[in-house]
């Protein structure tokens, strides 16, 4: 992966970790009980993907 990419993950992930720790979460428009914790960078696709957990859940 390249550098700048790897950076602007790391900045998006921590941004995503602060608003779930104070419970500022953002949630899935389809499945509502679920919401997003992080975004990751699938190399064998070559597409960014997402992470999410469910409401019941604690945040990692």
């Amino acid at each position: 992966m390249i550098r700048a990419l790897d950076v602007l993950l790391g900045s998006i992930n921590s941004q995503l970790n602060e608003l779930n720790k104070g419970n500022f979460k953002i949630y899935d428009n389809e499945n509502r009980e679920f919401y997003i914790t992080g975004i990751a960078y699938d190399s064998e696709e070559d597409k960014l993907i997402f992470k999410c957990k469910e409401e019941d859940e604690k945040c990692q």
